[in-house]
């Protein structure tokens, strides 16, 4: 299984976007905004190169048992609450890829239990903050 997880502002800045995926072969990428993009951009920093850290095997395991997998594929693709104003707020996006399966969740302006699972997951494995 890959699985990315990614933190968008809908702030006028980009900086502070960030981003963690974990490849099937346990490699885990991150990255976070610390300059402005180009105007219509979102991201100023690429993934490395090389990964900031390989999960084991256990690592692994215990990764994929802290994240909902069968739930997340059976969550719309965009989950948002009309409720709340479009301006600012921020959106969250995991993409989840289990062999032929494939799917991206967007979480608008709102939260998910499913969703903030992985966020918990992927923070804790990429060392990253909030």
């Amino acid at each position: 299984m890959e699985i990315e997880f990614r933190h968008i502002s809908h702030a006028q800045t980009c900086v502070g976007n960030w981003r963690v995926r974990v490849a099937e072969s346990g490699e885990v990428f991150h990255a976070r905004n610390v300059e402005h993009c180009p105007k219509g951009e979102i991201w100023s920093a690429p993934y490395p190169a090389e990964p900031s850290h390989r999960l084991s095997a256990w690592e692994r395991w215990r990764l994929w048992r802290k994240i909902p997998v069968e739930e997340l594929f059976t969550l719309t693709e965009h989950i948002t609450d009309p409720a709340r104003a479009t301006m600012g707020g921020s959106r969250e996006e995991v993409e989840l890829t289990d062999g032929a399966r494939h799917h991206q969740i967007v979480v608008e302006n709102t939260s998910n239990e499913a969703v903030t699972a992985v966020k918990e997951a992927l923070q804790t494995y990429a060392q990253l903050g909030p």
